[in-house]
């Protein structure tokens, strides 16, 4: 059974709903599952698969319980070779800085040496209400690209 650790970052909430969603079909999949909602990267084994969920506020910043595990990766560059990660953003294209804290983590988790299997997923919140329904294809797909 493959392991994978889900990491989400929330402002309110949503986000982390969404993770849930994610995680549970991820489980019926038969995928074992370890969930943070925010992280402390001493926690985070260094290798393995790691999806990672967030949302953006403000001016493309980073939810404040994910600021910490970003501040490590930019300042301290861990080596980050034995893991494969997928990544999914949350933002509103409104803004110039759409999806920028999942543009964030996916620039300084390749920096670490970390591979990311699949596309990044953005996804508008202002088109896509149903965030578990618009992102079963990618899911499928990074699954099928994962099983490989």
């Amino acid at each position: 059974m493959t392991k994978i650790t889900l990491i989400s970052g929330s402002t309110f909430g949503k986000t982390e709903d969404f993770a849930e969603d994610i995680a549970k079909f991820l489980k019926k999949n038969n995928f074992k599952l370890k969930i943070f909602h925010g992280v402390n990267f001493s926690k985070l084994s260094n290798k393995g698969l790691w999806l990672i969920i967030t949302s953006t506020y403000g001016l493309g910043d980073v939810p404040e319980n994910l600021k910490n595990f970003l501040k490590i990766l930019k300042k301290e560059k861990p080596c980050l070779k034995k893991i494969m990660f997928g990544a999914i953003g949350i933002g509103n294209s409104e803004y110039d800085t759409f999806c920028g804290a999942i543009k964030k983590f996916n620039h300084y988790l390749l920096l670490c040496g970390a591979k990311r299997i699949g596309k990044v997923l953005e996804i508008d919140i202002t088109k896509n209400f149903c965030l578990m329904e618009y992102s079963k294809p990618w899911i499928k797909k990074w699954i099928k690209e994962i099983i490989v």
